[in-house]
């Protein structure tokens, strides 16, 4: 396996970072043709520790990740949003497609299963911490995120997920222990009405508008062969052409 990009993640791209928050970054990692060969799947030791603090630096199989960002998992579109991200010129490449993929409303195509993984990652985190300042606000930051959404008829881009008015106030939220915070219960309602909301917009876009809704999931599709493409084209230039003309 080896490196191909890696993106920060978590609170800075809330725009809910403190002083002393960490940043943490996925490390997106390509298998070579012995990884293909042997089925390897990918390892938390596939950091050497030497090169990566793995406390801060977590490792995805590229293909894993072009897989779950076409069926709409939270995690991986955040990803594509990320406010710091390097990597290979091909593989900043395939980001921008799906990130203009994502701006042309593509979650709808995925729309319960984003939702799911929205709804599971706020339940998670309230279940594994319990209400405090930072579970909390981090749970309504994704409540707005998808207030967002259906308000933007389900356009993603950077605008979805911080620059906007309601940022400055969660961050006032997270720190100022003055300052009002929802309850669970509050935010669990709120997520049972943007399910019902969010479906029925979703599906009278799909019954008025069917060419532009197949046209999205076609976009996908091609997006998730170029990732494909994308590892064989490194395991050709790996291999050399000899090898298959041997």
């Amino acid at each position: 396996m080896f490196e191909i990009g890696r993106v920060c993640y978590g609170s800075m791209n809330y725009r809910l970072n403190g002083p002393d928050s960490d940043k943490d970054y996925k490390v997106f990692l390509c298998p070579d043709f012995n990884d293909l060969y042997t089925n390897k799947k990918v390892e938390k030791n596939d950091l050497p520790a030497n090169i990566y603090d793995r406390e801060h630096f977590s490792p995805m199989d590229v293909r894993t990740f072009a897989k779950n960002l076409v069926s709409g998992n939270v995690n991986c579109t955040e990803y594509l949003f990320s406010m710091e991200q390097n990597g290979r010129s091909d593989f900043f490449d395939f980001l921008e497609e799906a990130r203009q993929l994502y701006s042309d409303g593509y979650v709808m195509v995925c729309w319960d299963k984003f939702f799911a993984s929205v709804e599971g990652l706020v339940k998670n985190s309230l279940d594994r911490n319990g209400e405090n300042r930072k579970s909390v606000t981090r749970a309504y930051y994704f409540q707005m995120l998808v207030m967002t959404l259906l308000a933007d008829n389900f356009k993603m881009d950077t605008h979805t997920w911080r620059n906007n008015g309601w940022n400055k106030d969660l961050q006032r939220m997270r720190f100022d222990e003055e300052c009002w915070m929802p309850t669970r219960e509050q935010i669990e309602t709120t997520f049972a009405y943007l399910k019902e909301t969010c479906k029925a917009s979703v599906e009278r876009f799909k019954k008025y508008n069917p060419e532009g809704f197949e046209n999205l999931q076609k976009r996908g599709e091609t997006l998730e062969e170029k990732m494909k493409a994308m590892v064989a084209r490194f395991i050709y230039e790996e291999v050399g052409e000899d090898y298959y003309n041997a």
